[in-house]
This record gives structure tokens, sequence and C-alpha cells, in this order.
């Protein structure tokens, strides 16, 4: 906008001083009518609709999935792990006693996992100005060789969480082996 403030009227541009017409627009601007109220609907409608299917197909790719594992998988997609071939998996579960903790391995194990325990101390945070209490306990790592497929991840989810639940524990996630994701 000009220091003086031009406004727009038909095909031809107008000083703010009523009446005094500075220039003219350029033909192939003068057939544009300003006051016209249609809209071209197709290139929107074309832009919503695919923005509608994008959401639907990343919906139904995710189903069952919890946010976590999706983007997680996307992650070793984008690093470049083939997702088709079984990987070493880590799975993370956190418990406050060593007894739950040898019983979460005892049923990992039977599982086909291959666990360890070590001590750990947590700080779930409230939000970044309020951290909680530090806690000591144990925490759980299971490896185990499974394809990452969204089917797969979701059912050990579900195992991992079920037996974490019922003995008060936590299931933390999971993450490839560094073995496999150097590789």
């Amino acid at each position: 906008m000009t220091e003086r403030g031009f406004a727009r009227a038909g095909a031809r541009l107008y000083d703010s001083a009523p009446g005094r017409v500075c220039r003219s627009l350029p033909s192939s601007l003068s057939s544009v009518n300003p006051d016209a109220t249609t809209v071209e609907w197709l290139p929107l409608l074309i832009v919503a609709l695919s923005a509608a299917v994008m959401l639907l197909l990343a919906r139904r790719l995710m189903r069952g999935m919890n946010q976590q594992d999706w983007i997680l998988l996307r992650q070793a997609r984008a690093r470049g792990i083939d997702v088709s071939r079984p990987q070493a998996v880590d799975f993370v579960v956190f418990a406050a006693t060593e007894e739950t903790a040898a019983e979460l391995a005892e049923l990992m194990r039977n599982e086909g996992f291959e666990t360890s325990i070590t001590v750990a101390q947590i700080q779930y945070a409230r939000n970044r100005k309020k951290p909680g209490e530090a806690q000591e306990g144990w925490l759980i790592k299971g490896t185990r060789l499974i394809a990452l497929t969204p089917q797969e991840l979701t059912r050990q989810r579900q195992f991992l969480n079920e037996i974490a639940l019922a003995r008060k524990a936590a299931y933390f996630g999971w993450q490839i082996g560094f073995a496999a994701g150097s590789s």
C-alpha cells in the first residue's frame, strides 16, 4: 500500500481524495469484477477431499495402534530399517518392587522374551515446572525378535500393559535394539 492509500473500485485505482483517478489497471485485470461474490469451488473441493482422504488413510493405517507406537514405527522407517524383516526390539516395564520385577520378568520369559532386570530411579513429571518425586524401582527389559507391524506392536503392548497393570507396574514402551538399529 502506498502512502496515499489507494482503494480499488472497478478497473481503476482511485486516490483517497474523491473522484481523482491515479491510473488504470492493466487490461488483463480490467475484466476482474471485485464486487462478484462467486467463488471457484472446484479447487477448494479437491483440496478438502484430498485432506479428508489423507486423514482417513492415516487413521485406517493406525487403527488400534498407540500413538507412541505409531511415531516410533515411522521413525524406524525413516531411519531406513526394513520393518518387514524381524527386528530385535526392547520392551521396557517399570516395577516398584524387586519381587514384582522378578514376577514380570518370568511372565515375559514364558512369552519368549529374553529379560534383564536393572535397578533404576524414575521421576514422573506432572509438567515441566513441577517434576514429581524420584522413585526407586526396577526396569525390566524384555528383548524379542518381532516384525514391526501395527498388529504385532498392538499385541505386544496389550500383553505388557495387561501384566504390568495387574501388578501395579508401568509399561514404558519399546525401542529397536542397538545392534539391529545400527545395521
